[in-house]
């Protein structure tokens, strides 16, 4: 359609949607009026479960709770003056678990109360801050360092306290994912700065410039942008356990995607699944499939993120397009 050197009015809006690049900005789904288009959400979504890897690490290392303690999941958690209410997905109570076990399981009550409700007790509102610093320390809410024109640094709905309700009620829900929308890039750097232990790479996309005789002129060196420092090494290797514990229970839809079980692989692969829901236009509710990984966990060279508006549970909806990835990687 760009042949002979334009576009037509026609063909320009109906393309519109894919001038933008989603993976680092926010896009909008293209449908004729803006009506419909408001009812879907952007690109930008909120990335649910996948936090949990990051929210056991902060409260580890705030010192909330021990990679031993316990929890008693009854599958609801309660909070603040008005009762709000925090569910489990399907309502399901896992009974007595460990951080480890909550991770794996993907508990919503103990974020909400071990992390989130935890850490606004301890530190009142300044919790926020806390949560923040840690959230761009691993790419979350903060340039990635791309240098890619438009990139967006995300939004921090957390800090957004008079749609949220209160400090409390901002830190309970970001601690399972319900306050933060990042971009697909912010979620692969943040899934890379697990995997490595903490190094936050600069995303590179060019590895070396030649000149017209194939001779290098100039090569681009790994650079790293800030490294997080724990106070225990070894809950990098707690986490890591747990999240390869998440891809090897997601059997079924990672076998329909590859006709492989997760643990027919080549290499050893760490995930988190999140299924993010948000309100849109006309108070409809829908959900969004998230998925980041890793692999080999015992060292890593490729970190991926999965991002589906509108794609349902994330092992359903995102999981699978990862699988196909990571199996493309092994084979090519």
């Amino acid at each position: 359609i760009w042949r002979d050197g334009s576009i037509s009015p026609e063909n320009y809006a109906l393309y519109q949607s894919r001038f933008k690049n989603g993976t680092i900005s926010e896009s909008f789904p293209h449908y004729e009026t803006y009506e419909e288009r408001a009812k879907h959400p952007t690109s930008l979504v909120y990335l649910g479960s996948t936090i949990k890897s990051l929210s056991i690490l902060v409260g580890l290392n705030e010192g909330l709770f021990t990679t031993n303690s316990t929890f008693q999941d009854t599958g609801v958690f309660q909070f603040g003056r008005d009762g709000s209410k925090i569910h489990n997905s399907d309502g399901v109570a896992y009974g007595r678990i460990t951080p480890y076990s909550a991770l794996v399981r993907s508990s919503n009550t103990f974020m909400a109360s071990q992390i989130g409700n935890q850490l606004y007790m301890r530190s009142g509102s300044e919790g926020l801050d806390i949560w923040d610093e840690y959230m761009e320390q691993f790419g979350l809410g903060t340039l990635t360092g791309s240098g890619l024109p438009g990139e967006s640094r995300g939004l921090k709905d957390y800090y957004q306290l008079q749609s949220a309700g209160s400090a409390q009620a901002a830190l309970v829900f970001a601690a399972w994912g319900q306050m933060g929308k990042y971009t697909t890039l912010q979620l692969a750097q943040y899934a890379a700065t697990i995997a490595s232990k903490g190094k936050r790479m600069r995303p590179q996309f060019v590895q070396e410039i030649q000149d017209f005789r194939g001779e290098t002129v100039r090569k681009i060196s790994p650079e790293v942008l800030n490294e997080v420092e724990l106070n225990n090494e070894q809950w990098w290797d707690f986490v890591h356990e747990a999240m390869a514990q998440v891809w090897l229970k997601d059997v079924t839809p990672i076998e329909m995607a590859t006709g492989k079980k997760p643990d027919q692989y080549a290499y050893t692969i760490a995930s988190k699944t999140g299924t993010s829901t948000q309100q849109v236009y006309g108070g409809d509710t829908v959900d969004n499939a998230v998925f980041i990984a890793f692999a080999p966990v015992e060292n890593p060279k490729l970190a991926v993120a999965v991002v589906v508006p509108e794609g349902g549970f994330g092992a359903w909806g995102a999981g699978p397009i990862a699988a196909k990835i990571f199996e493309s990687y092994a084979t090519h």
